[in-house]
């Protein structure tokens, strides 16, 4: 019935029954008596504590039991103030804080420690997991960056060399188009001194 209670029954190799909430909720065990008893008879329930006693109605016991917290940050509890939820050590309405151990300060001495400092180490692998997924990102969305400036930095270039050649050929031909005009007027030139020794020749 765990799924509709909440609460969850094992058997214990001692032939106990360990009931578990994961929830952290109460959990509330109800014992029914049947038959007669004398108004003086003590009936007793779970653990040996007195649930009717003198005839009277029906009473409650409440059973303490210890809860781990477990985090990689500060915790704070605080004591709600109602009488029948209390925590050992803090006052009734008090709040307590406790911070959160370096692996520096684990140790292996007890049991309790080798099991902390597992945790601690265990968290410390998750936190690493969790920054080189972060920082993995990141590289790539650099390393794609990158890539598209060498791309543009590419076509620039190309389109440098292909403005260069261009200018080029347009240099090649004023040279060109100078030198044509340059041996024309050095052949007028020729053409007009022929033409005065001609004229010379005749005097003669």
């Amino acid at each position: 019935q765990a799924s509709t209670t909440g609460v969850s029954a094992t058997l214990q190799s001692d032939n106990s029954i360990k009931l578990t909430a994961t929830d952290g909720r109460n959990i509330e065990i109800a014992e029914q008596l049947s038959g007669a008893s004398d108004a003086g008879d003590s009936v007793t329930g779970f653990f040996g504590a007195s649930l009717t006693q003198g005839g009277t109605e029906a009473r409650s016991q409440t059973f303490k039991a210890d809860i781990s917290l477990t985090s990689n940050s500060q915790i704070t509890v605080q004591d709600s103030g109602d009488a029948d939820v209390m925590f050992a050590g803090i006052a009734e309405g008090a709040t307590q804080t406790t911070n959160a151990s370096a692996i520096a300060s684990s140790n292996v001495l007890t049991v309790d420690d080798a099991n902390n400092s597992i945790r601690r180490i265990d968290q410390a692998i998750r936190d690493v997991d969790t920054l080189r997924g972060t920082f993995g990102a990141i590289q790539t969305r650099f390393e794609s960056t990158i890539s598209s400036l060498s791309t543009s930095a590419e076509n620039v270039s190309a389109a440098r060399s292909r403005i260069l050649d261009a200018d080029f050929a347009q240099e090649t031909a004023a040279l060109t188009r100078a030198q044509i005009l340059q041996q024309a007027g050095t052949a007028m030139l020729a053409q007009a001194n022929a033409s005065q020794q001609g004229v010379l020749s005749l005097l003669q």
